[in-house]
């Protein structure tokens, strides 16, 4: 059965009950992390998920609690033998600087006794991953303060979110965002979850825009240590009359698609 298994679900800053943010889609044949931030090889042991399970990889943007355990979680994938191709995705935007990144971590792709494939991803293109596995990538504003600092260094400060599609769903995975407007990147779908952080945008507005679009399912993530209590008290006192099943996410949890 289709599944969203999160792996890590605290915001950047460290906590010793959450891992950083990290959840993992599944399908029948194929199963997608999202995200690969400080942590993640001991988080994937954690939750009984061994590296070699984990088909493909997919990077939001490259805050060290989003990225920064890639080159190390692929070291683990070499150490433990793997084989099996590995697919790696990424905005097209920063794929040269993940790659610089790998380089100076001494990840060398020839050295591996598996092919890791980087696709570059172009934004609003639908990449089809696996046969019933697909999503779109659009970027948001979470990064766009560094734009102009960036640019005179020729480098890249984006940041995507992800609409993902399988077993006739669609999966809105909102990723670090700037603000309630980034909610809307996906406004032209049908979404039937929402998976939302709740570090940098208010619970209310993601209340709102879910009962705008007809959404019936959220599922909350990169959750603070500090807002875990006023957030449980909220969806306690929201859970008696509201139309929408609101889940906050934590490490190990599981939810199947139906």
């Amino acid at each position: 059965m289709p599944e969203i298994k999160f792996i890590g679900t605290s915001s950047g800053k460290t906590s010793l009950k959450r891992f950083h943010s990290a959840f993992i889609v599944s399908t029948n044949n194929y199963r997608m992390l999202v995200d690969a931030g400080d942590g993640i090889s001991k988080a994937l042991l954690a939750q009984n998920v061994h590296h070699d399970e984990i088909d493909g990889i997919v990077i939001t943007h490259l805050h060290p609690d989003h990225f920064s355990g890639l080159a190390s979680l692929i070291i683990q994938m070499k150490m433990s033998r793997r084989t099996k191709q590995l697919d790696l995705f990424c905005s097209e935007d920063i794929s040269e600087n993940l790659k610089t990144y790998l380089k100076i971590s001494y990840v060398d792709s020839e050295k591996l006794d598996f092919e890791l494939k980087i696709n570059r991803v172009q934004s609003n293109f639908n990449v089809v991953v696996s046969p019933g596995l697909s999503f779109i990538a659009r970027k948001n504003t979470h990064l766009i303060h560094y734009e102009e600092e960036f640019d005179k260094e020729r480098l890249s400060s984006s940041c995507i979110s992800l609409l993902f599609q399988f077993d006739g769903k669609n999966i809105f995975y909102t990723g670090d965002i700037g603000g309630k407007n980034d909610l809307n990147l996906f406004q032209d779908y049908p979404i039937d979850i929402i998976i939302a952080e709740v570090t940098h945008v208010d619970l209310k507005y993601i209340i709102d825009f879910a009962l705008k679009k007809g959404i019936n399912k959220i599922l909350l993530t990169h959750i603070p240590d500090e807002l875990e209590k006023s957030l449980s008290r909220t969806l306690s006192e929201l859970s008696a009359g509201s139309p929408i099943d609101i889940m906050l996410a934590y490490d190990g949890m599981t939810y199947n698609i139906q």
